[in-house]
């Protein structure tokens, strides 16, 4: 298996800790980014709504003014005279102007006059209205609820004011009406657009809600239906500021509310997410952009820079290695440069110069050993212990052996280490002299013994001799010994 190289080990971590750190400050960017622009949009948006909502509750609270104060101008004989009526409704020109429709109720909810005039309408009577029996019981203007007109079957919203007798007596009802179809007050909030592709609408705040204003006039006056927990549920119980949720069609949404304050609605300002964060998300593909080109940028420059810094290096290496397949003397590394590669090489060079020293002196030492050692007359050689799997000494090898000791096992000048003691010794007396190995290996106890010895001699004559042989031990499991004649 190839082994990756230092060179490309530092390049690799060089790398991955720069893309490491590109990623994080991308991620922290886009999230400071992201984060900013919600809280901006989030302002911007309540704002909206918050000036919305308050503009809608002045223009419905001077509407119900104007509605109390010409219903103040209306008296009982006009009320028993309906030419009379509408033509007084007639010469106040702003009620045509605030309102789609001017309706006359006396106290019984009966329609008496109305501007303009639609076939049909007088007669038709409206006592069942919840803001008809509220006014003539409390005298106070309300906007009513959305309902659909009696006559029309089109959805509205009244705005009336009671109509007061000399003495103080309710005997009518003044209602201005808005259609909820129509450009008016109510009508424009649908037409608003929040953004290019935001819009607003009015829902009440019943038990079962339904829409008072949307673009999607088919939903005007259906079931509003907000889903459990979602922010339009949560806006129905008071909350007021921005969330962000899916629309009735699945598209996610910042949804932003405010509550008006003279009818019991909430409006409403939507903003799709995808257009509200458009520019964020134009300037995440840039961010993102820009951090793959300082990537690949990081990339290039950890690979070249670590080719610079650790070429020596390179070299180095394969100097070492051009050494090993060298025999004989090393030649010296190349020192490159003044650096800590330089100074390893020069390191390098001062520990092979010591190590060709020091196995000089081992081979001329080793040479004096053996020089020493053939021209004694005594036989001298060193023996391992050879062990069984259970850890027996079961036979010793020859480790060394001098010229006589060679010549006492009746092999002279032929090679005698590496062979086992059983090979080569005489079986007279091997078993005995291996006993004796065994325990000077197992006590460390110096062994000293004099014994016969009989040995063939060259040319097939056997010559018997007693000698006297001292053994020991050292620390390294090795066992010494010596023949003495």
């Amino acid at each position: 298996m190839q082994t990756i190289s230092i060179k490309l080990k530092a390049a690799l971590a060089t790398t991955g800790l720069s893309l490491a750190f590109i990623a994080v400050a991308t991620v922290l960017v886009l999230n400071e980014m992201r984060t900013g622009l919600r809280e901006v949009m989030t302002g911007q948006q309540s704002a909206l709504v918050t000036q919305t909502a308050d503009e809608i509750d002045e223009r419905l609270h001077q509407d119900l003014e104007i509605v109390s104060r010409v219903a103040a101008t209306i008296t009982q004989a006009q009320m028993r005279a309906a030419p009379a009526l509408r033509a007084h409704l007639e010469g106040l020109p702003t009620l045509s102007l605030m309102f789609d429709d001017v309706v006359v109720m006396d106290r019984d909810g009966q329609v008496i006059a109305d501007v303009p005039q639609l076939p049909g309408r007088v007669g038709v009577n409206a006592a069942d209205r919840p803001y008809f029996r509220q006014i003539m019981a409390t005298g106070i203007a309300i906007v009513s609820e959305p309902v659909l007109g009696k006559r029309r079957r089109q959805p509205t919203v009244n705005l009336g004011a009671a109509i007061r007798a000399a003495d103080g007596s309710i005997i009518g009802v003044l209602t201005g009406v808005l259609r909820l179809e129509k450009h008016n007050l109510l009508g424009a909030i649908a037409d608003a657009y929040p953004g290019l592709s935001g819009y607003l609408f009015v829902i009440t705040r019943d038990p079962q809600p339904v829409y008072v204003a949307h673009r999607d006039k088919i939903r005007i006056l259906t079931a509003a239906a907000p889903a459990a927990g979602g922010a339009i549920a949560r806006a129905l119980r008071g909350f007021e500021g921005t969330l962000e949720d899916t629309d009735a069609d699945g598209v996610p949404a910042m949804f932003s509310f405010r509550a008006l304050r003279v009818t019991n609605w909430v409006l409403v300002s939507v903003l799709p997410v995808a257009e509200a964060f458009g520019p964020i998300q134009a300037a995440e593909r840039t961010v993102i952009g820009l951090a793959g080109l300082l990537a690949a940028i990081a990339v290039a420059s950890a690979w070249l820079v670590m080719y610079g810094l650790l070429a020596p290096l390179t070299h180095l290496h394969a100097a070492i290695r051009q050494m090993r397949r060298r025999e004989g003397v090393a030649a010296a590394l190349p020192v490159r440069r003044p650096d800590e590669i330089g100074e390893v090489a020069a390191k390098i060079n001062l520990l092979v110069d010591a190590r060709a020293d020091a196995e000089r002196r081992e081979r001329q030492s080793a040479a004096r050993f053996r020089a020493a050692a053939d021209s004694s007359i005594d036989a001298f050689f060193m023996l391992d212990a050879m062990r069984d799997a259970d850890g027996r000494i079961v036979d010793f090898m020859f480790r060394f052996a001098n010229a006589e000791a060679a010549a006492l096992v009746g092999r002279p000048g032929m090679p005698v280490e590496g062979r086992r003691l059983s090979e080569v010794w005489p079986l007279h007396g091997r078993e005995a002299l291996l006993e004796h190995y065994v325990r000077t290996m197992e006590t460390a106890a110096p062994l000293d013994l004099e014994f016969e010895f009989r040995a063939p001699q060259v040319g097939g004559a056997r010559r018997s001799t007693r000698r006297r042989w001292p053994a020991w031990a050292p620390p390294r499991a090795r066992c010494g010994s010596s023949g003495r004649r």
